[in-house]
């Protein structure tokens, strides 16, 4: 629930400079400066080893062996050296969020089947932009509707400020920049 407004399977990921005290029957998880708010029915393995944090909301499947576990996955990528490479073969239906020596990184799936949403200004990420509007609303931050014929296209959301976040992105928290990281070789025209 987020100002009592209960959403099934969510998530809300909060930089702690802002209040979250109105988000409730929820879990949550600390990630660098990021609190991980998640509904119960959200499916989510944390893994936690030698200063490395990965959380994965959703599913996950490793192409090569799909046998693994999510966490035996989520080990694999935490001591991988290209973890971006390794991303190739994780297949599924999520976000994963990667906190290596305190820099944090958020990776969608191939096709972003996990919704996820984002107000940059703010810091905030979440599974829908009705959660970051009620965030916002009770940090006392405006929030304005989009132009009608304006929801929907490209990466807008019903909300101004509030955008979708596009498959096969990652986006480095500590410098809200994003990157393309699938796929990783240049594509070639062919005749």
């Amino acid at each position: 629930l987020v100002n009592n407004i209960e959403t099934a399977y969510s998530y809300v990921l909060l930089h702690q400079s802002l209040q979250g005290d109105k988000i409730t029957e929820s879990l949550k998880c600390i990630i660098g400066e990021y609190d991980l708010h998640y509904s119960n029915d959200m499916d989510i393995t944390v893994f936690e080893e030698n200063n490395t944090q990965l959380a994965a909301l959703g599913y996950i499947l490793d192409i090569r062996n799909g046998d693994l576990t999510d966490t035996e996955i989520l080990k694999a990528l935490s001591v991988s050296d290209d973890i971006e490479r390794e991303m190739d073969y994780i297949n599924g239906r999520y976000v994963l969020i990667v906190n290596k020596e305190g820099s944090v990184t958020v990776y969608t799936d191939a096709s972003a089947l996990l919704p996820i949403n984002y107000a940059e200004n703010q810091k905030v990420i979440a599974s829908h932009d009705i959660l970051i509007e009620e965030v916002l609303k009770q940090n006392n931050i405006e929030v304005k509707l989009l132009r009608e014929e304006l929801k929907g296209s490209f990466d807008f959301t019903r909300y101004e400020g509030i955008f979708k976040f596009n498959p096969s992105l990652k986006l480095n928290l500590n410098t809200w920049e994003f990157e393309r990281y699938y796929p990783h070789n240049e594509l070639v025209p062919k005749s």
